[in-house]
């Protein structure tokens, strides 16, 4: 028997790593134009692909729980509660080496972005621990939400060398 919304996380799964990739390939590639990987470079590539298969692993829980043939109760607190976890690790981890590798506070849009994948994590929260309002359609809206804060993080990252000439290294106030 098929899992509502099963499609719909297998894909996004997939989105998740296939982002992964190319934004790891973006980054080295930037970094072949101009020298060697700086800490912070590091960092933004572990940021990166730390988010991305955080999101394709936690899409995948739902099926693999179904599995065990628990109840829809059961099987949404476990693959929520679970990804919750992921997700909350990801962003603390994330944020704590952030502080690590640049000693300058957090530009709005970073902080934003770490908030939006917070509340994704808060989602998956309540989704785990609130059973009238369990199901597919929080555990995938807060997994997208993950996905896009990613990839318009990416994006907003990428923009932030315009105007910079390609070996300088990346700026953690801008952007």
């Amino acid at each position: 028997m098929e899992l509502p919304g099963e499609t719909y996380l297998f894909n996004l799964s997939l989105i998740a790593v296939t982002f992964t990739a190319v934004s790891a390939l973006v980054m080295l590639l930037r970094q072949t134009m101009g020298g060697k990987l700086s800490n912070f470079d590091v960092y933004l590539i572990t940021s990166f692909i730390s988010f991305g298969f955080a999101i394709a692993i936690s899409a995948l829980l739902p099926p693999l729980v179904s599995f065990y043939e628990l109840s829809s109760v059961a099987l949404w607190s476990v693959s929520s509660g679970l990804a919750a976890v992921i997700m909350g690790s990801t962003v603390a981890t994330n944020v704590r080496r952030r502080h690590v590798v640049a000693k300058e506070p957090m530009s709005w849009s970073v902080r934003s972005s770490f908030l939006a994948n917070s509340l994704s994590a808060i989602i998956l929260l309540v989704n785990a621990a609130v059973p009238p309002w369990q199901g597919v359609h929080l555990f995938a809206g807060a997994l997208t939400l993950s996905m896009a804060a990613l990839m318009w993080a990416f994006v907003r990252r990428i923009g932030s060398l315009v105007g910079d000439k390609p070996g300088e290294d990346w700026d953690p106030k801008r952007g």
